[in-house]
């Protein structure tokens, strides 16, 4: 079991502050460390007294992130181990190995639930003590929004790897988090709906007021909601944010043109609804409407074509 003896919250986001800028030695972690952290072994860094920041491997990552790759099957336990080192040493809490990834990036990616709760209520307690002091920039606050060198964020990497309590978790705790894109210009929903996990994106769009619908090459969680034919989810978006129906990508495509490419009749029918029947109008970059593109594509729109937009197993687009 980890110490049951809490660093006294008053210190916690002065030492964060202070640890931070200790970066002038590296004391590379050899194999001794590196097993009892991937072991979860407590006793050894309970009696370490160097500074466990400094502890890293040759990617840079520390203690915590060796520990939280390593865990399999986690339990309430799992938290034990972090809950002691995050202690002895609580800048390890933000602290990002070589790809700028944060224990809570990687307990987000492998879905360990309790270790993202621990960490966040870690760094929430953080960031009280830092409004309490009267810091006008929020170290703690910074901690939870920051981002990998690929601009993902926690809430990226838990909707990538489709973990939805973790995903839930990071929302209700920070619903900001739903408006970031990556450097490929996904938005976290955009991700959920190009993966095409209607859970994830259903809880995003219930919990976030607002959330990015952005994706790469202009297209919008819509645009891929309707491409992999998902007239549920496809509904949930237009109820959120109809104007999404006239959004263009860098084709001049709109969600409509591949509707009516698709011959997906009930989910035109949805886009044409109410305020939206402007959007049969809009012309892709050679001035095709969606009706042109229902034509060109002949006899097979008049029935529902057997061939699906992943036909071979390839998106087409």
């Amino acid at each position: 079991m980890a110490d049951s003896h809490a660093l006294p919250e008053t210190q916690l986001a002065s030492e964060i502050n202070d640890q931070l800028e200790r970066k002038d030695i590296i004391t590379f972690m050899d194999a001794k460390w590196y097993n009892a952290a991937a072991e979860g072994q407590i006793n050894p860094f309970r009696h370490y007294t160097d500074p466990l920041d400094l502890l890293r491997t040759p990617n840079q990552n520390t203690v915590l992130h060796v520990y939280i790759t390593a865990v399999q099957n986690e339990t309430e336990e799992s938290t034990e181990f972090v809950k002691l080192v995050s202690r002895k040493c609580p800048s390890l809490l933000a602290e990002p190995n070589i790809k700028g990834e944060t224990p809570l990036h990687i307990a987000a990616r492998f879905g360990h639930k309790n270790i993202v709760e621990f960490l966040i209520h870690s760094i929430k307690k953080a960031q009280f003590e830092d409004l309490e002091r009267g810091a006008e920039a929020s170290t703690s606050d910074k901690m939870l929004k920051k981002t990998s060198t690929d601009e993902d964020t926690a809430l990226h990497e838990a909707v990538r790897n489709n973990h939805p309590q973790v995903v839930e978790i990071l929302i209700r705790e920070n619903p900001e988090f739903a408006n970031t894109a990556n450097a490929a210009g996904e938005s976290p929903l955009y991700l959920a709906a190009v993966r095409e996990n209607t859970s994830i994106a259903s809880k995003i769009l219930e919990i976030c007021l607002s959330p990015a619908y952005t994706g790469p090459n202009g297209r919008t969680a819509l645009h891929e909601a309707v491409i992999s034919g998902d007239a549920d989810l496809t509904r949930k978006i237009l109820d959120k944010n109809s104007s999404l129906t006239r959004e263009q990508d860098k084709e001049g495509w709109t969600p409509l043109h591949y509707a009516s490419y698709f011959n997906l009749l009930p989910i035109v029918e949805m886009l044409l609804e109410d305020d939206n029947k402007s959007a049969a109008y809009i012309g892709e970059n050679y001035g095709k409407t969606p009706l042109h593109i229902a034509i060109l594509n002949g006899n097979s729109h008049l029935k529902r074509p057997e061939c699906s937009p992943f036909c071979c197993g390839k998106r087409q687009f």
